[in-house]
């Protein structure tokens, strides 16, 4: 069974979401699934102690709890959503943001030995639009400093790195499988590499409580009501206007709090949960076309990227094409034109983004926002481009789209 975005409006979206064709058989596994993602994940993650939760950030604050990071601060990119940053906070930390390299999107070690101090007492590395963005480099400077590493992989699910898969260099590992991520399902994933950090864990992750079947089930359904609200005629003339319009409302909190894409909720200690069943199952059914589609958006990033060679842009997965998950295609544009060219790919049919993370500078003072030259120039020249099946036969339009756009001047 395919589960695709529709294609109303002629608009070509940067989401994606193939449920496998097992699915059938997959329903006679539904009381097992759980049980069968996890094995799934530990053969991947090479018998890494694995834990479904009910989302990514509720893996994260369960990581953060465990090293004990209360009082004290945690390096993080910049440039990553808010939710993260919300999380540290949530969980009794501060976040202390390290700058990146707009070029390549890997962090940036002059600026994390810059904001380092005695009181950091973990550091988390982000995989950023599917690509691994180096995650070796914090490692070393982990280790030698003896302070844990997080790898937030959260967009970064099966990709390597040196032929190592992501998720592997941390202490601690985070997933996300919320849609918009390579495994559109809902939940979370939290990973412990280091033996020393479970046997010494007084957190007992295998007693946060399971969530029912029925639970699990209507949970099921929210996410396939967001899935809709990415319908591209939905989000380029309602959904996503409506929800700028009421974020900061009360209204706006309960209206994007409705699943997968929520965007406000911080994970509560005493409502932490497990994954549910059919999250693991549609996980599952997502494993099996994960390969097949991250072959077929690599296939359509490399014919952009000849059809586009000759534009004043860079595709920041040059050279990197057989290392990229194939989740989103970032561009970074010569000049601070990110919004115009948005609005200007919209009237022409597809769906971009300005950025995919919002401002740093909404979680953190202007005045820190400034000491991260390379986080202010890609918030205001990165853009996400379609990458998906979708694309096949409107390519060259895609280009012409964006040949007009710079031969009106935005250079």
């Amino acid at each position: 069974m395919g589960l695709r975005r529709s294609t109303l409006s002629g608009n070509i979206s940067i989401y994606d979401l193939h449920i496998g064709n097992d699915i059938r058989g997959n329903l006679l596994s539904l009381r097992n699934s759980a049980d069968l993602l996890t094995l799934k994940l530990e053969t991947k993650y090479r018998k890494a102690s694995i834990y479904l939760l009910d989302s990514g950030r509720s893996a994260l604050f369960l990581a953060l709890k465990i090293l004990k990071c209360e009082g004290h601060e945690v390096l993080v990119n910049a440039y990553t959503t808010d939710i993260v940053h919300k999380t540290i906070f949530a969980a009794g930390a501060k976040p202390r943001p390290y700058d990146i390299n707009p070029e390549t999107l890997e962090p940036d070690l002059d600026s994390i030995r810059n904001e380092w101090t005695d009181n950091v007492s973990a550091i988390v590395h982000t995989g950023l639009f599917g690509l691994p963005c180096n995650p070796s480099g914090i490692r070393e400077e982990s280790l030698r400093r003896n302070v844990p590493m997080i790898e937030d992989s959260c967009n970064s699910f099966g990709t390597l790195w040196h032929g190592e898969q992501c998720g592997l260099f941390g202490d601690l590992a985070i997933f996300s499988f919320r849609v918009g991520k390579p495994l559109s399902s809902g939940g979370g994933v939290l990973i412990i590499n280091n033996p020393r950090i479970k046997k010494r864990s007084d957190f007992e992750l295998t007693k946060v409580p399971a969530v029912s079947p029925v639970s699990s089930f209507f949970y099921f359904t929210r996410i396939l009501l967001d899935y809709l609200a990415f319908n591209p005629f939905l989000l380029r003339f309602f959904t996503r206007r409506l929800r700028t319009y009421l974020r900061n409302s009360r209204l706006g909190r309960q209206i994007v709090r409705g699943g997968v894409v929520d965007t406000t909720s911080l994970p509560n200690p005493s409502k932490l949960r497990r994954m549910g069943i059919w999250q693991a199952l549609i996980a599952l059914a997502n494993l099996e076309e994960y390969e097949r589609r991250v072959t077929l958006r690599r296939d359509v990033a490399k014919k952009i990227l000849k059809v586009c060679q000759n534009l004043p842009i860079k595709f920041l997965i040059e050279g990197l094409e057989d290392k990229w998950n194939g989740l989103f295609l970032p561009i970074l544009l010569p000049s601070d034109c990110a919004e115009e060219y948005v609005e200007w790919m919209m009237r022409a049919g597809f769906e971009v983004t300005r950025f995919h993370y919002r401002v740093p500078e909404l979680v953190f003072s202007r005045q820190i926002f400034e000491r991260l030259p390379g986080t202010k120039l890609i918030c205001k020249r990165l853009v996400c481009a379609p990458c998906t099946s979708q694309m096949n036969g409107r390519i060259s339009k895609f280009y012409k789209a964006m040949k007009l756009f710079f031969m009106h001047g935005h250079l």
